[in-house]
């Protein structure tokens, strides 16, 4: 029985991959992601896509690596790894699909950093392969008030 592969891509601009994915439809994805971010203009991938395109470059999708359907995940995850989650766009390490990102930060919600969230989003970072001053300071961008410090009102 043949095993259903599906496609680990990354997009670049000629020069470097910005972000990896996964798709079954590679090239419909593709036109996904510029329509997404020429629409919502949200993202740091939407960001991307737009300043790419609006300094007359194209968004070339490259086919990394063509894995059986039941390992997509971890190979994302390698990928995202290989390139770095801080040289990329991708707002996660990968393996969690088009959703992954936006269910990390429901479930931080309340995140609060201190001493015992600091351990464990070191051990996290260690293994995802992530520098730790940077997801934290992506997190912190996100999540806390710039009225407020990491503990409460200033």
């Amino acid at each position: 029985m043949v095993s259903k592969v599906t496609y680990i891509y990354g997009l670049n601009d000629g020069i470097n991959i910005r972000y990896v994915g996964k798709s079954d439809y590679p090239n419909k994805r593709k036109e996904e992601h510029i329509y997404e971010a020429i629409r919502e203009k949200k993202r740091k991938k939407d960001e991307w896509v737009n300043k790419t395109i609006e300094n007359n470059k194209k968004i070339i999708l490259e086919i990394l690596e063509i894995v059986p359907v039941e390992k997509w995940e971890e190979r994302e995850k390698y990928w995202i790894r290989y390139y770095g989650i801080n040289n990329l766009t991708n707002r996660s390490i990968g393996g969690r699909g088009k959703n992954g990102y936006e269910n990390f930060m429901k479930r931080t919600k309340n995140l609060k950093i201190t001493p015992a969230t600091h351990v464990i989003l070191k051990k996290y970072c260690e293994e995802n392969g992530l520098k730790m001053f940077a997801f934290v300071e992506r997190i912190i961008k996100e999540k806390c008030d710039p009225k407020k410090d990491l503990y409460g009102e200033r």
